[in-house]
């Protein structure tokens, strides 16, 4: 499957997490990704790091899932296992801003501050598109026009 018939087909289909992320890691893809996932429900979100056939399991992190003890997952352009590459750290000052949010306390808003801040937000950042399954908030911002 292209990404995007994958990701809009599994959005028809299936109307509950467990549904949605079987299908986003079990389906063929044409290329690599990185898939955000969240639900509505407690626990509901996972990072799928995909490789064309199946989640990458090199690490045995392919799908990094929530836990009591971590209230977000945060994924940049290389996986989350690997060192933070000294040339691109948006990892670090990411993690810090969203973990200075408590659960209670993030929303799409708080999200967007920490993405839209140095040098979390990168100059080849195209587009950030941020969703809340359990309020159905939806919201796009375009970055770079040129």
């Amino acid at each position: 499957s292209t990404i995007g018939s994958l990701l809009r087909q599994t959005l028809e289909e299936e109307a509950k997490f467990e549904g949605a992320m079987k299908k986003l890691t079990h389906e063929k893809l044409i290329a690599p990704v990185y898939l955000t996932v969240a639900g509505a429900d407690h626990l509901e979100g996972a990072i799928i790091t995909r490789q064309r056939l199946r989640p990458d399991q090199s690490h045995k992190e392919g799908v990094w899932s929530l836990t009591d003890d971590d209230h977000f997952r945060l994924v940049t352009n290389y996986d989350h296992w690997d060192d933070v590459p000294e040339d691109d750290n948006r990892r670090d000052p990411a993690n810090e801003c969203m973990g200075s949010y408590e659960q209670k306390d993030l929303s799409l808003d708080a999200i967007s501050a920490c993405l839209s801040t140095s040098p979390v937000l990168n100059k080849g950042t195209v587009y950030t598109t941020l969703m809340n399954p359990a309020k159905d908030e939806f919201t796009t911002t375009i970055r770079n026009q040129n």
